[in-house]
Parts: structure tokens; C-alpha cells; sequence
């Protein structure tokens, strides 16, 4: 029940669940920062799509209604009985879903011990988003890990959920490429496999991302193997 919960976070946010749901999907909110993420995600994209395309009325518009509803007859409304909105919940949600990743556009990185910022990565002008595949050497579930990042505002957001325990005295690190060489940036800081972080990076163009596991202090060279790349 909690896995189907979360991908309800799309029709949520646009009111598109029936009234079960909601409660359902409200009592799990509650407890669940993932699920608060991508409520806020999807209202904000929904808000921003809102504006892109809001003209305002011509002047005459409203005397020509007006004075239509003053001629025309009005008649009883039709009564069509509700058969559930599942179908067309789940379809709002799918595009709901798309619009977000357009939306975020690419890449993020992290900025250790900070949360604050992470919209505002997100809606720079120059963001760009990628997804972090796992590579074949990670076991177990690879959970979901991405980035969005801002060249301009040298500043990436990581975000992921699903990541696994490190172990004892281990941190999961960032790296980025450039010129075949692998430069480190922050550690990660995910919190119950959560992870919701803005690091500052270098004025560097960034070739690619990887994501390995370090020590506590974080390593200078990275060690292998890479378990997240992209």
C-alpha cells in the first residue's frame, strides 16, 4: 500500500484523487519527506505552466457573455452518475510526472549541510538535469539518484531516495569529470536513504558525475568502483 502511495504525489497535487485516496495519501504526507518533495514539485511546475500561458481577456468579453446569458434559456442540468476517477487520475498524474522532468531541466549538485536553495537551483536559467544510473558493480536496489545542475550559479542539488547504507565509517561522495580526471566535491548526506542536499562546486564544465563510497573524511582520488555514473 505505501509503494502504490507514493506515485499518487502527481494527482494530489492536482486534486485528482477521490476522497479515500486523499485521506489515505494525507495520513502517509505526514510522515513522508519524498512524497512532500514531489507534492511541492508538481504544484510549483503546475503554478509555472499556469503563468507561461495565461493571456488576459479582451475588454469586450464580458459584456458579450453577459449579454448572451440575458437571451439564452437555461435548461436543468444533466445528472451523470461518477464511476470512478481512477483512470483519469492516473493519467493526469503520468502527464503531471512528465511535466516535472521537463520542467526541472538538468543537473544537481550539492552543497554539504544545506536544503535551503534547492528551488531556486532548480529554476536557473541554465539548470540541467541528470539522472545518475547505477552501475553494474551496485547491489542490491539502486534506489534513484539525480542532479540539477546550475554552471551559473555554481551550485548543484542532489536528490535521491532508495540509497543504500554505506557501512560503518563510509559516506558516499561526488565527483566530477572534467578532462578525463575526476575532481571531488562534497560528501552526501542522505538521511534514511533520503537524500535532499545543495553543494557549491568549482567554476568547472562539468563532463560528467559519478558517485562512489569514501571514508568518513571523503578521499582526494576516487575509490573504485563507481557505483552511481552519469
Amino acid at each position: 500500500m505505501t509503494s502504490e502511495l507514493h506515485h499518487l504525489a502527481g494527482a494530489y497535487a492536482l486534486d485528482a484523487l477521490e476522497d479515500s485516496e486523499r485521506v489515505a495519501f494525507e495520513q502517509h504526507l505526514a510522515s513522508c519527506d519524498s512524497c512532500a518533495v514531489e507534492v511541492a514539485d508538481f504544484r510549483a511546475t503546475a503554478a509555472m505552466l499556469a503563468e507561461g500561458v495565461a493571456t488576459a481577456p479582451p475588454p469586450h468579453l464580458k459584456s458579450k457573455v453577459m449579454a448572451e446569458v440575458a437571451r439564452t434559456r437555461q435548461v436543468p442540468p444533466t445528472v451523470v452518475p461518477l464511476r470512478g476517477r481512477r483512470p483519469i487520475r492516473m493519467a493526469v498524474a503520468s502527464v503531471a510526472a512528465g511535466l516535472l522532468i521537463v520542467a526541472l531541466g538538468a543537473a544537481a549538485v550539492l552543497r554539504s549541510g544545506r536544503t535551503d536553495g534547492i528551488e531556486d537551483v532548480i529554476a536557473a536559467a541554465d539548470a540541467v538535469t541528470v539522472n545518475l544510473a547505477a552501475t553494474e558493480d551496485l547491489e542490491g536496489d539502486p534506489g534513484m539518484l539525480r542532479l540539477v545542475w546550475s554552471a551559473e550559479r555554481d551550485e548543484v542539488v542532489v536528490i535521491g531516495d532508495g540509497l543504500a547504507d554505506p557501512g560503518a565509517g563510509k559516506v558516499h561522495q561526488l565527483w566530477l569529470l572534467v578532462d578525463d580526471e575526476a575532481v571531488p566535491e562534497d560528501l552526501l548526506v542522505p538521511e534514511d536513504g533520503a537524500i535532499r542536499q545543495v553543494l557549491e562546486v568549482s567554476d568547472r564544465t562539468a563532463e560528467g558525475w559519478g558517485v562512489t563510497i569514501e571514508p568518513a573524511t571523503g578521499s582526494a582520488t576516487p575509490s573504485p568502483p563507481i557505483l552511481y555514473a552519469g
